[in-house]
């Protein structure tokens, strides 16, 4: 599977109720009901990037990316991530987990020797 079909199958997945249900920690059901700044599937593609510089400067780089400007942007606090993140039930993070193992396979070196 191409590594761009990879992604479009899951920036699908993120959008549907199935996952909205199961990456909802069990003591905040309502969580990621409204349309914030860091929602379910925003928070789970910024957890997803490789984190090279401190929190605060990923997420401002995130969001500037996202908004297709040279600029970075200051829209979400390290702050709002960590609240966001602990409202997060651990299903979801262990299909992101797996979801990254499974990209990172897709494009190994060894994996595109064998395509």
């Amino acid at each position: 599977m191409p590594l761009s079909d990879l992604f479009a199958a899951l920036a699908q997945y993120l959008h549907t109720k199935v996952f909205h249900d199961l990456a909802r920690h069990p003591e905040h059901p309502a969580a990621f009901t409204r349309q914030r700044k860091l929602t379910l599937p925003t928070l789970i593609s910024f957890m997803l990037g490789n984190l090279r510089m401190g929190m605060q400067a990923e997420l401002d780089q995130f969001f500037a990316t996202l908004a297709r400007q040279n600029t970075l942007r200051r829209c979400v606090s390290e702050q709002a991530f960590a609240q966001a993140r602990s409202k997060l039930g651990g299903d979801a993070q262990m299909e992101q987990a797996a979801v990254s193992r499974r990209s990172m396979a897709a494009e190994s070196p060894a994996a595109r020797c064998v395509r």
